[in-house]
C-alpha cells in the first residue's frame, strides 16, 4: 500500500512537470526518475519510560509528533535543555527524583501535543472524506 502511494504521488508529480521544470530551473540540472519511491510512516509516539538505569531519551528518541506541529527541531532543543538541567542536578544531589521530574515533563509536554494534534486534525471538516485526513482523524 505506502508504494503504490508513493507511485501515485511521484505520477503527479510526472504528469504536470511541475517538479521536474522547477528542479531544471533551481538546480541546473534535470531530474532523474527514481526506480522507486518508497514511503514510510512517521507516527506521534512515546517511550513508556524515558529515563533509565544508565540513559536518558530526548528529542525524537524519547517522544515524536506529527510533523504539522512543526515541533520537532524546537522540542528536542528545548528537551535537551531539560535533559542537562535534570542530569546535573542528579549528579549533584545523587537523587533520581531530579530524573523523574524530567520523564515526568516530557509525558505532559507529550499529552499536550496530543490536544493540539486533535484541535488541528478535527478543525478541518472539508476533506473528512479523504484518504489524508481519514487516517489522521484515526489517529485523534
Amino acid at each position: 500500500m505506502a508504494v503504490s502511494l508513493a507511485d501515485r504521488r511521484h505520477q503527479a508529480f510526472s504528469d504536470t512537470g511541475w517538479f521536474a521544470r522547477t528542479c531544471r530551473e533551481q538546480f541546473r540540472s534535470a531530474l532523474g526518475t527514481p526506480e522507486q519511491l518508497l514511503l514510510r510512516a512517521a507516527p506521534s509516539a512515546i517511550l513508556s519510560n524515558v529515563v533509565g538505569a544508565d540513559w536518558l531519551a530526548v528529542g525524537d528518541a524519547a517522544a515524536s509528533y506529527d510533523s504539522m506541529t512543526s515541533a520537532g527541531i524546537t522540542k528536542a532543543l528545548d528537551q535537551g535543555r531539560q535533559a542537562g538541567q535534570a542530569l546535573g542536578r542528579f549528579l549533584h544531589s545523587g537523587l533520581r527524583d531530579e530524573l523523574s521530574a524530567y520523564q515526568d515533563q516530557v509525558f505532559a509536554d507529550f499529552s499536550a501535543y496530543l490536544r493540539l494534534h486533535q484541535q488541528f486534525y478535527g478543525a478541518e471538516p472539508r476533506f473528512a472524506d479523504q484518504d489524508f485526513w481519514r487516517r489522521r482523524m484515526a489517529l485523534a
